[in-house]
């Protein structure tokens, strides 16, 4: 049976393009062997306020030239309330917001340690929101010490893969303010039209050569819960 496979290091409430990869996907090969990017979306994410753009970001202990998979949270720092603060600032006359709300907070203040644990919960969480239960792999447990295109070649070879581009349009939707602003946290999509029209506009974007890998499935054993991005480039 042949299955469309995603590559993606885990993101914090990562954007559309994202979850369009991941939602036409049977796989997320979760790339969290790789270097941690600093002040990348592995630890922020883009909200819309009143006037503009704000980058939120997770604290992360240094030193930062860790794996992803090593990554820990610095809950020292007053990051969740700072993060917790701006989302009601910036959501909180949403229609929606009240319905995602007590979630998002939880997973914002849940002693958790390390920095993939959070994007890769939270990154479930909208997923199950929008009628998709991931399978994934994580790569740290198949390509320890290999480099990216290293990886790519392995996984491809161990799935017995072809590679395909896509092409993704972003969608225009209803947002508090103007003007309408793209590339933003799936949260933005949330709490202004909910997950099931966040769904529909995904996936009615006509996908361009039908995807981005797929493979013949050979002895993987696959999770059943949460991604690819133009094959790992750097968000």
């Amino acid at each position: 049976m042949n299955r469309i496979v995603f590559f993606h290091s885990p993101e914090f409430f990562p954007p559309l393009e994202f979850f369009f990869g991941l939602l036409n996907s049977d796989v997320w090969v979760v790339m969290d062997h790789v270097t941690f990017l600093s002040r990348s979306r592995q630890s922020r994410c883009r909200t819309k306020k009143i006037d503009g753009i704000r980058q939120l970001p997770v604290a992360v202990r240094r030193p930062c030239s860790k794996p992803v998979c090593k990554m820990v949270i610095d809950n020292s720092q007053p990051w969740k309330r700072l993060f917790l603060k701006a989302i009601r600032e910036d959501y909180g006359e949403c229609p929606y917001f009240p319905v995602y709300w007590g979630d998002v907070k939880d997973f914002v203040e849940s002693p958790l340690v390390l920095l993939e644990n959070i994007n890769m919960q939270t990154t479930l969480w909208a997923a199950e929101k929008m009628g998709k239960n991931v399978r994934y792999v994580y790569s740290k447990d198949y390509c320890w010490g290999k480099s990216v295109s290293e990886t790519i070649t392995f996984m491809l070879d161990k799935l017995g893969a072809e590679l395909f581009n896509y092409t993704f349009t972003h969608p225009v939707y209803q947002q508090r303010t103007d003007p309408f602003q793209k590339d933003l946290t799936i949260l933005d999509c949330f709490f202004n039209i909910g997950a099931d029209e966040t769904k529909r506009l995904l996936t009615e974007i006509e996908l361009c050569q039908k995807s981005i890998v797929q493979v013949e499935q050979k002895g993987f054993e696959l999770v059943q819960r949460g991604s690819v991005d133009n094959l790992l480039k750097p968000s």
